[in-house]
């Protein structure tokens, strides 16, 4: 209930990971611009009662750990907004 992990494999390369570990706690209103695409505020808003809180921190660290895999084998910068999250 403190922290919220997330990992992610680069699925082409599968020769890194990429983890994230944050605070679990809401994301402050003042990051939600730079941190959400649009289409990501009503996902969040959709999530189960238990995990909408923590919604914003949730795709904060997904896209922390997508950058973090990504990056050493591609050298390729991602901006928060060049990558879009979906919850199933």
């Amino acid at each position: 209930r403190s922290l919220c992990a997330v990992a992610v494999v680069d699925a082409a390369s599968a020769s890194g990971v990429g983890i994230d570990v944050e605070n679990a706690r809401p994301l402050g209103e003042e990051l939600h611009g730079m941190i959400l695409r649009e289409a990501e505020r009503p996902r969040i808003a959709a999530l189960p009662l238990a995990l909408r809180d923590l919604g914003g921190m949730l795709v904060f660290s997904i896209k922390e750990a997508v950058y973090k895999a990504i990056y050493p084998h591609r050298r390729v910068f991602l901006e928060f907004h060049q990558v879009e999250l979906r919850f199933e």
